[in-house]
């Protein structure tokens, strides 16, 4: 699981919370990072990786990009994993 003090840990709290998939962009302004670009292509290559390996992220879009959870396929069918 998930280290509680680690980002991916909000991340996945930010979307749990929200109850759908967000944009990465969002989920860079809610860690506090606003419009960092930076932040925004580090993050985005970790939730891509952990995506890959089917870990607790989704990628429904690439163009804009939108994260979501594999708990979600898992309780609903609702949401793929599109990479």
């Amino acid at each position: 699981d998930l280290n509680p003090k680690r980002e991916l840990y909000q991340v996945r709290e930010f979307i749990r919370q929200a109850g759908k998939p967000l944009f990465l962009n969002e989920i860079v302004s809610l860690l506090g990072y606003g419009n960092d670009k930076g932040k925004f292509n580090s993050l985005r290559g970790t939730i891509f990786a952990y995506a890959k390996e089917r870990r607790f992220f989704t990628i429904e879009s690439k163009s804009p990009h939108v994260i979501g959870l594999i708990e979600f396929n898992e309780l609903s069918g609702g949401f793929k994993n599109r990479l």
